[in-house]
């Protein structure tokens, strides 16, 4: 504050004066310059920082990497959806008003009290989808008539779109919006970048390769009015500092093994009844094709499943949201009788033309075990007692060599072992021995036992997968290679990024003079008049070899003591073979006809489309 001294004079006092009133007008200057600069030379500048209470960060949300199939069929990819979300922090009408008024402009499913619901449960300030999927028509209404409905916007997000519907969600699997204690699951992972609400692998082929089909989410900065309306302002850099947009990162495409043709071809087989096809290549375990019926379509998944659907799926006594062909659990029967015969020629326990009489049963003891054919097959060495699937045979086989050195042998064939297929919740199935049932029933095994392993029954339980797997080693030299279900990832220009190799897992020691005769065993299955898959299984158009199996399960149905799943495991070309085919059809009766026709067709299919894709 300015003192001004006592005054001497008239004139003293009045140069005192100017000079305060000078200095009072050089301060309204410097004021008025100042508002002058920041009105008119900095005015935008300034105008958008009082903006700045309402810039947000607006994702921008990436596509989801495609799935294509070995000769790059897309099978599923991501597109754009358009959703009317409602911000109700913004909004300024009843809902119930502001839905009538929506009714007369667009189609809304949704009732009046099902939007007040569902929107209550969610924060206010976090966006509600009215609609989930606009049409183009609907969206152009919507941008029109923006401006009249305040907390309502069209937003665009990426949606997960099944090309191939006929390719069940089994192999596939589907995606869902990541939950809370998923979250927290993620953020313990290095590389965490989830946020609630996200989406993500949740089953199949969709969560084991998430990390390579998620994108990463970019960001860009946005200005929105009071109503959450973006508004199309040009955001200076020094407003935000220390932050740059970030284009979104779309995930990568995966090429798989399967084969989508033959996949779709064999899906459609059997119609009636639940059963698993598994077919591999037996040089590198490229999977070709892998069906689990009845099944499920992922798409029912992509925007949440709806409560009475999945309930249906729930409780349907078919199971379709069980994988059989990785989970089920079954008595492989006679299918196994390949693996007793090795076993019994490199144990040294017999040779292949050793005979044994079959008057169509045995005695263990008291105990009388049946053969098949209760006829009997009269005298039979080891290729005649494949090609007949003669249990008398084995029976008597399997108890010179016990079921310690049998479940040893077998285990090597990768049975009772997880294959490490690149899908979750895979079962291991059991081989078991004399430790076993000590340890789980405190009871000592019997010989009765080992006979009914011999053959494929008692405890013993494998999945198709893993005798499909078995049966590659077989016919590739004894090479336990790890199932492959994707080839390579590409990156948004068809580049490779990522190759997967093949995985040798092991070797089982197999010699010619053992092998051989197992070999020429199948063969005559399939080829040779009285051969279990000679009327079923036998092609014209490419040589087959394998293996029948009709295993006895417990009966649905009161007074149906025993009822059969058919199996068949083939192979072809019998010489250099290409594909294994692993087929079970659940009370499908007895495999030379239940499985065995089923088999062959897959098999024909699989030269059929190699030929069409030579020329």
């Amino acid at each position: 504050m300015i003192r001004l001294s006592e005054p001497k004079s008239k004139e003293e006092f009045r140069e005192q004066l100017f000079k305060a009133s000078y200095f009072v007008i050089f301060l309204f200057l410097v004021l008025l310059s100042r508002v002058w600069f920041l009105q008119i030379v900095e005015g935008e500048k300034w105008r958008q920082f009082s903006e700045a209470n309402r810039i947000k960060l607006k994702e921008i949300p990436a596509m989801r990497g495609r799935i294509l199939d070995r000769n790059q069929q897309v099978i599923a990819a991501s597109r754009p959806l358009f959703q009317l979300q409602l911000l109700r922090s913004k909004a300024e009408q009843p809902l119930e008003i502001l839905v009538d008024q929506l009714q007369k402009l667009i189609s809304i499913d949704k009732s009046v009290d099902d939007i007040k619901r569902e929107s209550q449960k969610i924060n206010p300030h976090h966006p509600y989808v009215i609609k989930e999927d606009l049409s183009e028509d609907e969206v152009a209404i919507m941008l029109s008539k923006q401006v009249l409905f305040p907390g309502l916007h069209v937003e665009v997000v990426p949606v997960r779109d099944y090309i191939d519907h006929e390719i069940n969600g089994h192999l596939l699997g589907y995606i869902g919006e990541i939950g809370k204690k998923q979250l927290e699951r993620k953020k313990l992972q290095e590389d965490f970048f989830y946020e609630l609400g996200d989406t993500l692998g949740v089953s199949g082929i969709e969560k084991s390769f998430e990390e390579i089909l998620r994108g990463v989410d970019g960001a860009r900065p946005v200005v929105e009015d009071v109503w959450g309306r973006e508004l199309g302002v040009e955001l200076s850099s020094d407003l935000l500092p220390g932050f740059s947009p970030r284009p979104a990162q779309d995930g990568k495409d995966l090429v798989l093994t399967i084969d989508k043709d033959l996949q779709n071809f064999s899906q459609k087989l059997i119609q009636d009844k639940a059963f698993s096809i598994v077919a591999l290549d037996p040089r590198n375990g490229d999977i070709l094709a892998m069906i689990s019926q009845p099944g499920f379509h992922p798409e029912d998944f992509v925007n949440g499943i709806d409560p009475k659907l999945w309930k249906t799926l729930a409780n349907d006594p078919q199971k379709p949201l069980f994988n059989r062909s990785i989970q089920g659990l079954y008595p492989p029967a006679s299918t196994f009788k390949a693996f007793t015969a090795l076993a019994i020629l490199e144990e040294g326990v017999t040779n292949p033309d050793e005979k044994v009489f079959c008057p169509g049963y045995y005695r263990i003891g008291r105990e009388v075990k049946r053969c098949w054919q209760h006829a009997g097959h009269g005298w039979m060495n080891l290729v005649g007692a494949l090609k007949n699937s003669c249990d008398t045979y084995f029976y008597e086989m399997s108890l010179r060599l016990g079921i310690d050195k049998l479940s040893h042998y077998v285990e090597q064939f990768g049975l009772g072992h997880k294959t490490g297929i690149s899908l979750s919740d895979e079962a291991a199935g059991l081989v078991p021995d004399k430790k076993w049932k000590l340890r789980s029933y405190n009871e000592t095994w019997v010989d009765g036992e080992t006979a009914s392993v011999a053959i494929g029954q008692g405890a013993l339980q494998t999945t198709p997968l893993q005798m499909a797997v078995a049966y590659a080693a077989l016919i590739n030299g004894g090479q336990i290679i790890e199932p492959r279900l994707a080839l390579r990832a590409l990156d948004q220009q068809d580049q490779i990024v990522q190759e997967f190799d093949v995985k040798p897992l092991s070797t089982v020691s197999i010699s010619e003079s053992s092998l051989q005769p197992v070999l020429k065993g199948l063969k005559a299955v399939v080829n040779e008049p009285g051969g279990t898959g000679y009327w079923f299984a036998r092609s014209n158009k490419i040589d087959i070899a394998g293996k029948t199996g009709t295993a006895q399960v417990v009966g649905r149905k009161s007074g149906l003591k025993i009822e059969n799943h058919a199996w068949f495991l083939g192979y072809a070309p019998i010489e250099d073979p290409e594909i294994v085919v692993s087929v079970i059809v659940e009370y499908g009766g007895n495999g030379s006809s239940g499985a065995g026709p089923i088999a062959k067709k897959v098999i024909e299919k699989y030269f059929e489309l190699k030929d069409e894709r030579i020329f």
